[in-house]
């Protein structure tokens, strides 16, 4: 890892949001900010919170970045009933709250999303486009977005669940997703276990809004205008590794689509869910860093594939 900012801080922010919510976020940067600052925001996935991700924010820090992760409405220390929304465009809206806030120029910033927070950093970008016909960032990272769902859905929960979200949208279903299947770290997973501020629940109405907004990014793939890189973990029990390679697919043959605006796909044959959190997940950190940096400095032919590990080999 290159450490060219050995000293580093640490603060914590919150922002207003829309229908009176308050939004927390975490930023580290280094403590000698160089002239030309550049920003790294990362969303994280359902049920989560930023704070998952504070050795990636240091290590981007420690590399030159101001680096912010948020906990989207509901989710963490941020205010709301949890893991529901009335609209999934409510979380784009967050993201855009705290953009904003830390006035992150488009062109100095790269988005990251992880799981449905790839999911919300997509839809984030397709709407910006098509009402200003700019974007909000410079590059998009996402790794194991949710564009599709592999763990499996009784079929009666999801025609109870699609009633409900009208007539009792806060209903809650309890998430049956073994967490044992997220990383092969097991030391992390037992952290996630005992973590307070991990949800276990979701709404009806957050459901079918999740839902519609996988629909709406096949549908708006045009709307996708910025350099991406796609990392999709190859044993995922929880989002369809598929989706992600048809998404990709997808925007590449777009006839509107430039080669720099394409999307750089991978997949990591024998990863779980949480990429960051295998055991080579620094490798990939760092893979992304330089793929950021590279983006911002227009250097979009180089976007550090080559660097990735082709499939991680679990410790036997």
């Amino acid at each position: 890892m290159t450490t060219g900012h050995s000293e580093v801080t640490k603060t914590s922010f919150q922002v207003s949001a829309e229908g009176g919510i308050t939004l927390h976020a975490r930023k580290w940067e280094p403590k000698q900010l160089e002239e030309d600052q550049k920003f790294l925001v990362v969303t994280h996935g359902a049920c989560e919170h930023g704070g998952r991700y504070n050795d990636l924010l240091e290590r981007a820090a420690r590399q030159g970045w101001t680096a912010i992760a948020i906990d989207l409405r509901g989710h963490g220390q941020s205010t709301g009933n949890y893991v529901h929304v009335e609209r999934f465009a409510d979380y784009s809206q967050d993201l855009l709250s705290v953009l904003n806030y830390v006035e992150a120029p488009p062109e100095s910033t790269v988005l990251l999303g992880c799981s449905m927070g790839g999911l919300v950093s997509i839809r984030t970008l397709q709407n910006h486009w098509k009402e200003h016909n700019c974007n909000p960032c410079k590059g998009l990272v996402l790794l194991s977005p949710l564009l599709g769902i592999k763990h499996p859905i009784e079929m009666w929960k999801k025609i109870v669940a699609r009633g409900l979200s009208v007539t009792f949208p806060r209903t809650r279903f309890r998430s049956t997703i073994d967490l044992s299947l997220l990383s092969h770290d097991e030391e992390l997973i037992e952290s996630k276990r005992n973590d307070p501020r991990i949800r276990g629940a979701v709404t009806a109405r957050w459901f079918w809004e999740m839902r519609r907004a996988i629909e709406d990014a096949f549908r708006d793939v045009n709307c996708i205008q910025v350099p991406t890189l796609l990392l999709q973990s190859g044993a995922d029990f929880v989002v369809d590794p598929l989706a992600s390679k048809v998404w990709s697919n997808l925007i590449n043959n777009c006839q509107t689509s430039e080669d720099s605006h394409q999307v750089h796909f991978r997949m990591l044959e024998n990863w779980y869910h949480e990429i960051l959190n295998e055991p080579q997940g620094p490798v990939v950190a760092d893979a992304i860093l330089k793929f950021g940096s590279n983006i911002l400095d227009s250097n979009i032919s180089d976007h550090s594939l080559s660097e990735l590990p082709a499939a991680h080999q679990v410790a036997s």
